[in-house]
């Protein structure tokens, strides 16, 4: 006997041959002495009620049975009874996608689920109900099932008749079948019935997706590993290319070293020429044939010495540090300019400023190395223009303005434009003034240009214009010196062989009234020269070390002043002279005055 016949309530029990037919509270029971087998009727057998009256029952002579229950009585004759042996087969009668009857003719059943027998689900249709039932009429609320997914349930589950719709949730794509079969109300299970379900991947895990998946991921790795070998090889050519910029630095200051070297010593020789030549063309005794080769002594020392004094003020300039002041850039670049108008008119140039428009353009600049910038452009400029030049400014009021020099000239080859920065480069004859340069003023705005933390640009079309632009910041970059009134220390004069010390020369004799002047000059025929050029009107001492005779100042820094002890010094004033020195300073209450190449002191 299964669990349900040994909770039940037992009303009374009628023998009859090989079994026994018991009323109970689950129905009428009948159980067979010899094999041991339980049936069950109750009212889908016929029965009038399933309650039964206590010890009501009858086995009549004639073979019937009688049972009371509170409905009535019924009888029946054993004998009778025969099993169902017909075993039911069952059909699927709908399926059902998220709780909702899939229609006839849709993308998912193109006809009825019992003939199409195979349903396709998409990507994210994984929660599905399938409904069947059992052919079989005869008590069919006695009726079982049994159902199992192939390749999802690894046994046979068994319900009861009204369990005749089973549900899957999140069931995994792949490919199931659906197995279900049924009981008649004597227990004959008939044969299993199939339904195919395929329940395909979600669009983002289709074989197609995971492809290109591996394909963007090759692409990724493919594209990381370009990125870091375009960023070691950048890294690697920024490497090489400041190691070149190095040395390109490197030579360009020991050609520039060298240059200034070969200035210092030019300077002195070409001075000596300069000087006598000029006092020779003040005697009116002349010929015309000796002053024109004069002149031309005259000139060419000119020029040799503007050069010197160009290499000295490069050297000079790259070496300075850069202060600043606050500065109405529009009234500066106006006042630059007008010093090259009359230059410009005689030779038919017409020189057009531009400005933006806007308020005046303030900005914290060196007004020096400004002006020094501008003037070198529109030198330049003027070289090479053929009738304009125009200049231009324009500011966003917040972080730059923007100076623009333009000419319509010959133009610049484009595999020169990298060259033109460098020192003492030519890019192109003249072919309007007869300007002298020697390739530094491009250079030199260059190097100004860095040092005011400005870029400096250039655009050219050969043969139709230039154009040169910088762009400066309006306020000085962090760590700038902003002090208009200080003025940096010069570079150390490169130390001469030293003078064995003696007294001073002899010189003419002073007067009483005469005014006396220490003349300082390591040179002896510079010296010489100007010992006797001055001695007409001074009395001259001379001596060639410094250091004998004059206390440190800002430029030498000796501590103590011996001042040569003369009768002539009590009554009279002194006169300093200092040849090729070309900063003023103050120090111990000396009263300056720079005149030409020398500086003067009057104590």
């Amino acid at each position: 006997m299964n669990d349900e016949t040994t909770t039940l309530s037992i009303f009374h029990i009628i023998p009859e041959n090989d079994n026994l037919w018991i009323t109970s509270s689950l129905g009428l029971i009948r159980y067979s002495i010899l094999t041991g087998q339980v049936s069950r009727f109750n009212h889908e057998d016929g029965l009038l009620a399933n309650i039964f009256n206590f010890n009501s029952g009858l086995h009549a002579s004639d073979g019937k049975i009688y049972i009371g229950t509170n409905g009535g009585f019924n009888f029946f004759n054993p004998g009778a009874l025969r099993p169902n042996q017909v075993a039911p087969s069952v059909v699927f009668t709908n399926f059902h996608i998220h709780g909702r009857p899939v229609r006839i003719g849709s993308p998912t059943l193109h006809q009825h689920v019992d003939i199409q027998r195979h349903v396709t689900l998409k990507g994210g249709q994984t929660n599905f109900a399938i409904s069947f039932a059992a052919l079989s009429y005869c008590a069919s609320l006695k009726n079982r099932y049994r159902y199992r997914m192939e390749g999802y349930d690894n046994e046979w589950h068994e319900c009861s008749y009204n369990t005749n719709q089973i549900t899957y949730n999140d069931l995994p794509a792949g490919s199931y079948t659906f197995y279900v079969m049924a009981s008649n109300n004597d227990g004959v299970w008939g044969s299993p019935e199939a339904l195919t379900v395929v329940v395909q991947t979600y669009w983002w895990a289709s074989w197609w997706a995971v492809g290109f998946y591996v394909l963007f991921l090759g692409v990724c790795c493919l594209s990381v590993f370009r990125l870091l070998r375009s960023y070691y090889l950048q890294k690697q050519r920024a490497r090489i290319e400041r190691q070149r910029y190095e040395k390109e630095k490197e030579r360009a200051d020991a050609e520039i070293e060298f240059f200034t070297n070969i200035a210092h010593e030019i300077r002195t020789p070409v001075t000596l020429i300069m000087a006598p030549t000029n006092e020779i063309l003040t005697k009116k005794e002349l010929s015309q044939d000796v002053i024109d080769l004069l002149q031309l002594i005259k000139k060419s020392s000119d020029r040799l010495f503007n050069l010197a004094n160009e290499i000295l003020n490069f050297r000079k300039k790259s070496l300075t540090v850069m202060f600043t002041t606050p500065t109405d850039i529009e009234a500066c670049t106006r006042q630059a300019a007008d010093g090259f108008r009359l230059l410009a008119e005689e030779h038919g140039i017409e020189l057009i400023f531009r400005t933006d428009g806007t308020a005046p353009i303030m900005a914290s600049i060196n007004q020096e190395a400004y002006s020094k910038i501008f003037c070198n452009l529109l030198t330049n400029a003027l070289k090479f223009t053929r009738d304009r030049i125009i200049f231009e400014l324009t500011s966003d009021k917040q972080n730059f303005f923007q100076l623009q020099v333009e000419d319509n000239g010959t133009g610049i080859k484009q595999e020169e434009l990298k060259n033109i920065f460098h020192a003492f480069r030519h890019y192109n004859k003249p072919t309007n003034l007869s300007i002298p340069g020697f390739g530094l003023g491009l250079s030199i705005a260059s190097m100004l240009a860095r040092k005011m933390n400005a870029e400096i640009r250039v655009e050219s079309e050969f043969g139709v214009f230039t154009r040169f632009t910088v762009i400066f910041p309006l306020s000085p970059a962090a760590g700038s010196n902003v002090n208009p009134t200080e003025i940096a220390p010069l570079e150390t004069p490169p130390t001469r062989p030293e003078c064995i010390p003696s007294a001073p020369e002899e010189s003419a004799p002073s007067t009483e009234t005469a005014a006396t002047i220490l003349l300082v000059e390591d040179d002896r025929d510079l010296r010489k020269y100007m010992s006797h050029a001055l001695s007409r009107h001074y009395a001259i001492l001379t001596a060639c070390d410094a250091y004998r005779y004059i206390a440190n100042t800002v430029l030498f820094r000796i501590p103590y002043c011996p001042l040569p002890r003369s009768e002539n010094l009590r009554k009279q004033p002194i006169f300093f002279i200092f040849v090729g020195i070309e900063c003023t300073f103050n120090t111990f209450g000396f009263k300056h005055i720079t005149f030409g190449r020398f500086i003067t002191f009057r104590i």
